[in-house]
């Protein structure tokens, strides 16, 4: 059975029929604990992780004020008690510097992290357990994702079911982000625009 698990910036983690009406769950995309992804099965995780063995919570390479801030549930998470950062990850204080709890679990539990970030498998950023994290690159990280942006950059029409590709395939910067937009729609959307202003007598 699967078990809900909603991680609040106060430390809470309650699960299934417990949790109050207006609480998020984690594998929610507007809570503080999902990226709206969906991930591989975690028995699919790469061979290197197998070389490990499954690390158990109070294990001593950690300390023991990092356990107390763990909370098992039953779909093997590890949830993170204690303080949460803007993005539902965990913040451990440690060697007088604030750490990503995720982070300083696997790269003691397991290896030093040798690639940019950090998959959570189980779509909960406040879990620490090692066998549900996985090192990716950025990139392989974007190809997981099933949030707005990345479901947007796979559409191969427009909303009025013109092609996006080709000459019709707009590409502009805004926002800092690249945008796809239908040509045939932007023209349509500008004659509308005009329209409105001749009824108003505001164009020619």
């Amino acid at each position: 059975m699967h078990h809900h698990v909603v991680c609040s910036r106060d430390g809470g983690a309650r699960r299934g029929s417990d949790l109050p009406e207006r609480k998020l769950r984690c594998d929610d995309p507007a809570s503080w604990c999902s990226r709206g992804r969906l991930a591989p099965p975690i028995k699919e995780r790469s061979k290197m992780r197998a070389t490990h063995p499954s690390p158990l919570i109070g294990d001593p390479r950690l300390p023991l004020l990092f356990w107390d801030k763990v909370q098992p549930t039953t779909d093997g998470c590890w949830i993170w008690t204690a303080s949460l950062d803007e993005w539902g990850y965990g913040k451990y204080n440690a060697r007088k510097r604030t750490l990503r709890a995720h982070r300083e679990a696997y790269e003691a539990l397991v290896s030093p992290i040798t690639l940019p970030e950090i998959d959570h498998l189980c779509r909960v950023r406040c879990c620490v357990n090692p066998d549900h994290l996985e090192p990716v690159t950025g990139f392989e990280n974007y190809l997981r994702g099933e949030s707005p942006a990345r479901i947007n950059s796979k559409k191969t029409v427009c909303k009025s079911g013109h092609g996006l590709s080709g000459y019709n395939l707009v590409t502009r910067l805004r926002r800092g982000r690249i945008v796809r937009e239908c040509r045939i729609c932007n023209v349509h959307a500008v004659r509308r625009y005009q329209a409105r202003k001749r009824v108003r007598g505001l164009l020619p």
